[in-house]
């Protein structure tokens, strides 16, 4: 793992962390009050970015040295080869060889940029054009609890909290 990825990984434990902290409170044994729930809603909505703007520098970067060992030494890493042969490809077919590397790049990012959420089919959408797999990448106990945190965020940010379905517990949030 190179330098880069460590710092992303780093700043996003501290950034969690630092999250924890910042909407900890002590709960009663005979449940959260309608603030504390709130408190607990804010984190997992806060924590939700930071995960989603985690995976999509981890893609970013991971393009970027792509393309700076393309631009200097004119090689295609696995990454960038991978991008090469998985990406999108552009409606135009007669596109010269340089520009359709341009374009297949282009689009790749456009994923980056709208990619909105954390769920397996996303990280899907964001990791599988750079060459790794769902199956052998990513471990799938990993992937079900992030489509689980997906939904519990979705819940939280699409409704009401006087329609909330399930009370929250800090321990299991946290």
């Amino acid at each position: 793992m190179y330098l880069p990825m460590k710092k992303l990984r780093t700043t996003l434990v501290k950034r969690i962390d630092e999250l924890k902290r910042r909407f900890y409170f002590t709960q009663p044994t005979s449940g959260i009050t309608p603030h504390q729930e709130d408190k607990l809603r804010g984190l997992i909505v806060l924590c939700h970015a930071e995960l989603e703007d985690y995976f999509e520098s981890v893609a970013k970067t991971i393009l970027d040295r792509g393309e700076m060992i393309w631009n200097t030494k004119k090689i295609a890493n696995f990454n960038f080869a991978n991008l090469l042969l998985r990406g999108k490809r552009a409606d135009k077919p007669n596109l010269k060889p340089g520009m359709l590397l341009f374009k297949v790049v282009e689009l790749y990012k456009y994923v980056i940029i709208n990619n909105n959420g954390i769920k397996a089919d996303t990280l899907h959408n964001l990791f599988w054009p750079l060459g790794y797999d769902d199956d052998d990448d990513f471990d799938s106990s990993f992937l079900a609890q992030l489509d689980s945190f997906g939904v519990q965020r979705g819940n939280i940010v699409h409704s009401s909290a006087k329609k909330a379905k399930q009370q929250l517990d800090q321990s299991s949030v946290y």
